[in-house]
C-alpha cells in the first residue's frame, strides 16, 4: 500500500535580513524530512520552539512551497492539484481549540461553510448533522455557540 501523504526529501529555506548594513542569510527552517502517513494513520511532529514544524506543516498542506523536494497525496506532487481540491483532502486540526472557533456562529453554521464552499452539500443542514456524527457529537449541539463544548469536542 502506499502512503495517502508522503513528503520526500522536503527542505525549506527563507532568505533573512541580518541587519541595516549586513548582507541577506540564509535561514534553514526544515532540512530534508522524508514522511509517509499511510490511510487511517495518524502523525505526531514534536520538537522544541523554532524547530520547524510549523513549516513543516504549512509544506503538507500545501501553503508554503518547499524550497527542495516534494509532497505527494495519493501519489500526486500536491503542486499539482489544484487549492480548492487540495483543501478538500488535507484540513488542519489546530492545537488550540478555544481560538479556532468564531464565538459569534452557531456550530451548525461553523460546520456548514465549509460544505457550501466546496459545493459539498445543500441544504447544508443534513450533511452538518452527518458530518457532526461522523466524530461522535450528536445533532443537538448544531444550534450551540462554540463556548457550549468541550475543548474536545471544539477539536
Amino acid at each position: 500500500m502506499s502512503a495517502l501523504l508522503q513528503a520526500d526529501g522536503v527542505s525549506r529555506q527563507f532568505s533573512v535580513r541580518a541587519g541595516m548594513f549586513r548582507p541577506r542569510s540564509t535561514l534553514h527552517a526544515v532540512n530534508g524530512v522524508d514522511l509517509a502517513v499511510e490511510r487511517g494513520a495518524v502523525l505526531g511532529i514534536v520538537g522544541e520552539s523554532g524547530s520547524g514544524k510549523s513549516t513543516l506543516a504549512r509544506m503538507l498542506l500545501g501553503l508554503t512551497p518547499p524550497t527542495e523536494g516534494a509532497v505527494r497525496l495519493d501519489g500526486q506532487d500536491i503542486r499539482g492539484l489544484d487549492r480548492r481540491a487540495l483543501a478538500r483532502r488535507v484540513q488542519p486540526v489546530f492545537q488550540d481549540p478555544y481560538s479556532s472557533l468564531n464565538p459569534r456562529r452557531t456550530i451548525a453554521s461553523i460546520v456548514s461553510l465549509p460544505l457550501e464552499v466546496h459545493g459539498i452539500a445543500n441544504p447544508r443542514q443534513h450533511k452538518a448533522i452527518e458530518m457532526l456524527e461522523r466524530v461522535g457529537l450528536p445533532a443537538a449541539v448544531l444550534p450551540r455557540r462554540p463556548h457550549a463544548l468541550s475543548g474536545g469536542q471544539r477539536q
